[in-house]
């Protein structure tokens, strides 16, 4: 017989990942795969990961957008503040912690947070990419998503992100 409900198939996945003793990897694995079906339960799973590796920036990231996705901004935010407080040196989590504040429409938080990043580190690109978004878009300030493009392109020609931010950004501009 076939139990073709997602649910059940969710939880009979669930339950086998249980009796595995899964590594910090096999849970991030097993949240993405539930990632829509069934979000608490990716958030749950992303949490037990974040239990034995706290600094992977993906489980970080892909628990907040499901908790955003649930209703739970606040949550979101204060949850990958925390867990950046202890490692305050990390610009790949804090790049991503700015992320997560612009998808919440902080901008003011996500602009400081991204700009610090950019002080400890002028080249990273994907602070560059994410706050040129947030200018571009959210923060309603063309002229510096424009800059942050040449920058992007004038550093990494090979690399799309530049491009995009000014291809977006003439667009949205009618430039």
């Amino acid at each position: 017989t076939c139990d073709c409900n997602p649910r059940a198939q969710t939880n009979r996945l669930v339950m086998q990942a249980a009796e595995k003793n899964l590594s910090s990897g096999e849970m991030i694995d097993l949240a993405s795969e539930v990632y829509d079906a069934n979000r608490r339960l990716a958030v749950e799973l992303y949490g037990e990961a974040l239990r034995f590796n706290p600094t992977n920036v993906d489980a970080l990231r892909w628990r907040s957008q499901e908790m955003i996705a649930l209703g739970d901004k606040q949550g979101a935010t204060a949850a990958f503040a925390a867990v950046s407080q202890r490692f305050p040196d990390d610009n790949a989590m804090t790049t991503q912690l700015g992320n997560i504040y612009a998808q919440v429409a902080d901008v003011k938080q996500a602009e400081t947070t991204l700009l610090a990043v950019l002080q400890r580190d002028p080249d990273n690109y994907d602070a560059m990419g994410i706050l040129g978004d947030l200018y571009n878009h959210a923060g309603h300030q063309p002229q510096k998503a424009e800059a942050l493009a040449d920058i992007l392109i004038s550093k990494q020609p090979d690399r799309p992100n530049g491009y995009i931010l000014r291809s977006c950004n003439q667009m949205d501009h009618n430039l």
